[in-house]
């Protein structure tokens, strides 16, 4: 990983999406989208662009164009053109804020429905549709993992209404993640009430698969605050899904599913094993390799410990070949700090790779260069 990049400093305090940490996006100009929240009388939404070898382009743009003070967990996906999607909460509702053909933002409610919705996230296609995934209550007095399917980013109103992907009578599921393939199928993952993590497949029109479980569980959290979340993504090469989380032997581990959704390799992600895993992302590149980002804490010997608080923490990247080899060992992403920091990760299509975080109250990027093909 490069240096560290700075982001502009707000002078208010910052933070980025906790309930699905995708706060990083790659167009296809190889530049990558970075986007945060800023605490203010009225909050905001940057977004600011930077190239692969690390200049910020331009300045940064706020999404959030309707004033208000109640802005959570922000969430990014840029199109290969450069249309940029950002989705986050406000209330018991979600909103979605994008730019298209380089407009100025124009912000949207997303769901059709009313109720109380959260924890959102977003891909986008090959082109240019939107799959955006998020939790909330179906109708039915139960909670479920929803998606909504936008085919036109400027027009997200003429869009079909959200569609259930997973219905839970009893207990929480926990915040989804969506991804994409260059077919423009596309697919849900999330971890059950159980810890199970699942996932569901969804053809070009946003037609449903079955329901496939994985041999992977979410991460413990560590923390009541925060829903542990996992990455999960679609190589583009062959569509086989690849999927993060933790074995049963508590290691964190890669499983792969081919496009027929039979189970693949698994592979140990890393060679220390965590006490809680709060967030580990996974995106892919053109060839099918993998950039994977991660935070952990403790080691499984700290039985009794119930949260990281004074556990050893670590902020870990590490690439994959596309058969899930491991390309050299892990690489520390950032150093100190005692709380439980979300990470992102994003691959652009060079094969350049970019983790953000925040570090103290400044926004920060970090650039692999490497490109795999």
């Amino acid at each position: 990983l490069g240096d560290p990049i700075a982001m502009p400093p707000s002078g208010n305090q910052v933070s980025q999406g906790n309930d699905a940490p995708r706060s990083i996006a790659a167009d296809g100009s190889n530049q990558f989208s970075v986007t945060w929240r800023v605490e203010a009388q009225t909050d905001l939404i940057p977004v600011q662009r930077v190239s692969a070898d690390g200049a910020l382009v331009g300045q940064a743009i706020n999404y959030q164009t309707q004033p208000t003070t109640d802005v959570r967990d922000p969430a990014i996906a840029v199109a290969l053109n450069g249309d940029t999607a950002v989705v986050w909460e406000t209330g018991t509702d979600l909103v979605a804020s994008v730019s298209v053909g380089g407009s100025q933002p124009k912000q949207s409610d997303l769901t059709v429905t009313k109720g109380n919705f959260y924890s959102p996230t977003v891909a986008v296609g090959p082109a240019g549709q939107a799959a955006i995934a998020f939790l909330g209550d179906p109708g039915n007095n139960s909670t479920g993992v929803l998606v909504r399917l936008i085919s036109d980013l400027g027009n997200i109103a003429a869009a079909p209404p959200e569609q259930l992907v997973s219905d839970h009578l009893v207990g929480d599921a926990t915040p989804p993640t969506v991804a994409f393939d260059p077919t423009g199928a596309f697919l849900v993952a999330w971890g059950d009430p159980s810890g199970a993590l699942k996932y569901r497949r969804h053809d070009v029109d946003g037609a449903p698969g079955p329901i496939v479980t994985s041999a992977l569980r979410i991460g413990a959290s560590g923390t009541a605050a925060w829903s542990p979340w996992t990455g999960a993504t679609l190589q583009a090469h062959d569509s086989s899904a690849v999927l993060a989380g933790l074995d049963a032997g508590g290691h964190l581990a890669l499983q792969r599913f081919d496009a027929a959704d039979v189970a693949q390799t698994t592979v140990q992600l890393d060679e220390q094993d965590p006490r809680y895993v709060q967030f580990v992302d996974v995106a892919g590149d053109p060839w099918g390799n993998l950039a994977v980002a991660w935070n952990a804490c403790g080691t499984p010997m700290d039985v009794d410990a119930v949260g990281c608080d004074g556990l050893l923490q670590r902020w870990s990247f590490r690439w994959f070949y596309a058969d899930l080899t491991p390309l050299g060992p892990s690489a520390p992403i950032f150093d100190g700090g005692a709380n439980t920091i979300p990470v992102g990760v994003a691959v652009a299509p060079s094969g350049a790779a970019a983790v953000t975080y925040v570090e103290g109250n400044q926004v920060k990027v970090r650039i692999a260069g490497l490109a795999c093909p």
